[in-house]
């Protein structure tokens, strides 16, 4: 007796919505066809009969999570509220945890310097690098210097040497 194909059931448009959502989320193959109890196999049949709206599936998580990744930068530039919850507990008598309370804190997390100095080097690269700024101010020093020599020897008037040329 074969086994009966479960590729009609991916097919159905509840269930190709569903996969495109959980790649469009930032699932991967693997975690999408163990999560729907298919094979490899099957999803990659499946994968290439849906091969354009895969590929726009995928493009979405990169912008999702780009969105993610700047609401993450944003929270850490300016700094939040976190909540920390602590529950106390006792143990009864018959060994058994007991849960006999609990007490919701509410700390405030300052901005995060490294995160602030990401987002200038990013905003105006040229501005805040700093390594950039050293090496400039190297080459001014340097090419000062330089004028310096040139200056203190022209007060010589020195002379080329016989038979050489000017």
């Amino acid at each position: 007796m074969s086994k009966k194909s479960v590729i009609p059931m991916l097919e159905e448009p509840k269930n190709t919505e569903k996969i495109l959502e959980l790649v469009a989320n930032g699932f991967y193959d693997k975690d999408i066809y163990k999560k729907l109890k298919v094979s490899s196999k099957t999803f990659q049949k499946w994968k290439a009969n849906h091969e354009a709206e895969y590929e726009k599936a995928k493009s979405e998580r990169y912008y999702n999570l780009l969105g993610t990744a700047e609401s993450g930068l944003v929270k850490k530039l300016t700094g939040f509220k976190q909540k920390e919850v602590i529950k106390n507990y006792k143990y009864g008598d018959d060994g058994e945890k007991i849960l006999v309370g609990e007490t919701v804190k509410t700390k405030d997390v300052p901005p995060d310097t490294l995160a602030i100095m990401f987002a200038l080097k990013a905003g105006n690269p040229e501005r805040w690098n700093y390594a950039e700024y050293k090496k400039l101010q190297l080459e001014e020093k340097s090419g000062n210097e330089i004028k310096d020599i040139i200056e203190h020897l022209n007060k010589y008037k020195l002379k080329p040497p016989e038979g050489g040329s000017e």
